[in-house]
């Protein structure tokens, strides 16, 4: 009789407010990569950072006062984490790439990006079937689709830069950002199953 419950709707309305945050980390980064590497550029990737972490807190702690929740504690916990861990890791690869005074965005750091854009808006899309309905699958299927395409291109990446066309600094460099830009992408894979977890438990 799990209608007769009170519900805390406000959850799932805090997890569309964080992937929608997510879609435009993953949309300032392509554009920061598409232009000058600038402190002003990365701006917005810093500003949408603190915006992830505002929400993630405001999660954890509506969890310690609700009395029933939604969906399991667990999964809430695990699902604006990993929401959180993409958000984190988008804004790393574009900190590191201005830290370390990136004056070239490779091809494949923008292929990389481009990917992990993508994989956002499947995971944001996702959101709303927490509340119910048909029709998420095809955008389960969809993100895993381009988790591959991410390792595809990553495993390419990586070998470019030790083909001679890259100074051993640039190898660096890099190398750091392509795994931080494959860990975000790895995180919204994450992101969908936890998610298909949860739906099939809800139903």
């Amino acid at each position: 009789m799990r209608w007769l419950l009170p519900r805390e709707d406000t959850f799932f309305v805090l997890f569309e407010r964080s992937a929608a945050c997510m879609v435009a980390a993953g949309e300032a980064l392509r554009e920061f990569f598409a232009g000058e590497i600038s402190v002003d550029r990365f701006q917005p990737l810093d500003d949408l950072e603190h915006e992830g972490d505002q929400i993630t807190h405001e999660v954890v702690g509506r969890i310690s006062r609700t009395f029933i929740t939604p969906m399991d504690r667990d999964d809430i916990h695990r699902l604006i984490h990993v929401f959180d861990d993409v958000i984190d890791a988008t804004e790393e690869a574009g900190e590191i790439a201005l830290l370390c005074n990136v004056d070239h965005v490779p091809e494949f750091a923008q292929e990389l990006t481009d990917v992990l854009a993508q994989i956002c808006q499947e995971v944001a899309a996702l959101v709303p079937y927490l509340r119910g309905g048909d029709g998420y699958r095809q955008h389960i299927v969809r993100a895993h689709e381009l988790e591959n395409e991410g390792d595809r291109v990553w495993s390419r990446a990586f070998a470019a830069l030790f083909e001679g066309h890259f100074d051993a600094l640039d190898v660096i460099k890099w190398k750091e950002i392509y795994e931080t830009l494959e860990d975000a992408i790895d995180a919204c894979e994450e992101a969908t199953q936890i998610m298909e977890e949860i739906i099939y438990k809800m139903a």
